[in-house]
């Protein structure tokens, strides 16, 4: 979560955020290959940096499939009460995927959601800012040893205690350092001022030292989510880099993987750029479309699409980001439990979910947008789903929200080579060892 379970603490489950991930995991697992392979609107991504062509053409419905179609639109139903969802499930050969998308992107206008439509990431963000910070320890630029004190001295002056923080703590989220998120929903749902404030690093980290003098734990000695970590790992990266965060995203990931549609947003996104956000509270859907994520930082920044977000996934699972495979394999070596947000283990930057294959991820929920996205590295098969509503894990409406008419399903091909397998398989043997080892 972008907020994390301390931010949902006073409204909702703590195990809310596995709930929404578990019915993503639910309706992606029906969406076999075989139901997919005849179906609807096929849709080709030519790559290349910000020059993708979409070919479309409407394909009649088999028969035989008509009764799955519906079913499929059924179950997802039944899972959200959001106005609207997307869910991305790569095929088992690596070399494309599908995704659905039901439901409306703007409740006033009545605007269908699609699968193209973006939306904020949440603290899918952090996976990104790992890697970006990765690059920077291959660079010798920084050390994950390096701490606070050297790299935010002024930070420093009102953090005392954080001073011997390590880069490694903050990006495993064992730092202690206090969630400045924690409990802020209602605040944000209702206040539109804090909702839609430029906000400065200052400010950030001034609501960081109000929670508290001390760090909850012993730095290092275990898990919990703060998106005050990955806030300050930012910061580090700004520092280091001397670059704002946009063009560090921009130069380091989104340039590199051809994500036209893969935004880093220091102030409130444009108009119409994403799909519209939504507040459930009390049974009343509050439009939260204009949050700023300037109070995020690199915690929860970045907005996207299902399709960048398996390119992104595609490309780090294959090793694409690193010269040095050792840094994606600290990122898959599990290092503490990570139940709190509903996942078995965390490493650096992912977290993985135990299962028949394993897979790693992150659940990516921010103010108006509840997400999750994993990645199955023996199938090479990565999975996106997301919401634009908090609801099915903050609150329930009190009455239904009416559905999009149609249901609009989409396959596409991927024109990028198939992915590098050797590096991944190298590697499964070890991580899977330290899972065991955790678990």
């Amino acid at each position: 979560f972008f907020f994390g379970s301390s931010w949902l603490s006073s409204t909702v489950p703590r195990d809310g955020d596995a709930l929404f991930m578990s019915r993503m995991l639910q309706l992606s697992t029906r969406l076999t290959a075989q139901h997919w392979h005849n179906w609807f609107v096929f849709l080709l991504f030519i790559t290349g940096r910000c020059s993708r062509a979409h070919a479309t053409g409407t394909c009649m419905v088999p028969a035989a499939h008509a009764a799955v179609m519906q079913q499929t639109q059924q179950t997802a139903e039944g899972m959200f009460t959001a106005p609207g969802y997307v869910s991305s499930y790569g095929l088992a050969d690596g070399v494309g995927n599908v995704a659905l998308a039901s439901g409306y992107s703007d409740l006033v206008g009545r605007t269908n959601l699609t699968v193209n439509d973006a939306f904020l990431i949440g603290t899918i963000t952090e996976t990104m800012t790992a890697v970006v910070m990765l690059q920077l320890v291959e660079q010798g630029t920084v050390v994950l040893n390096d701490t606070l004190g050297y790299w935010l001295p002024d930070v420093i002056l009102k953090l005392t205690y954080a001073s011997d923080i390590t880069v490694l703590q903050l990006l495993q989220h064992t730092s202690g350092i206090p969630d400045y998120l924690g409990g802020m929903l209602t605040t944000l749902c209702t206040d539109t001022s804090a909702r839609t404030k430029q906000y400065s690093a200052d400010e950030v980290v001034g609501s960081i030292q109000a929670r508290g003098t001390s760090p909850v734990f012993t730095p290092g000695s275990q898990f919990a989510f703060s998106s005050s970590d990955y806030y300050l790992a930012g910061l580090i990266i700004e520092n280091a880099t001397q670059q704002s965060l946009d063009m560090v995203f921009e130069r380091h990931i989104f340039s590199q993987s051809g994500l036209c549609d893969t935004k880093y947003h220091i102030q409130a996104p444009a108009a119409g750029s994403i799909a519209h956000a939504y507040c459930l509270t009390s049974g009343v859907y509050t439009d939260v479309t204009d949050y700023n994520p300037s109070l995020a930082g690199a915690s929860g920044s970045v907005s996207s699409t299902s399709a960048d977000l398996s390119v992104f996934f595609s490309d780090l699972f294959a090793g694409n980001y690193f010269a040095d495979p050792a840094s994606l394999l600290l990122m898959m070596t599990p290092v503490i439990s990570a139940e709190e947000i509903g996942w078995a283990s965390y490493g650096t930057g992912l977290a993985y979910r135990s299962s028949s294959a394993g897979m790693w991820g992150s659940p990516g929920a921010t103010l108006g947008f509840a997400s999750v996205t994993y990645f199955d590295p023996a199938g090479n098969i990565p999975h996106v789903g997301w919401a634009n509503s908090n609801d099915g894990i903050i609150d329930f409406p009190s009455s239904p929200v009416p559905r999009a008419p149609g249901l609009e399903i989409v396959e596409w091909q991927n024109s990028r080579p198939p992915k590098v397998e050797s590096l991944v398989g190298s590697m499964q043997g070890q991580a899977a060892g330290a899972v065991q080892a955790v678990v």
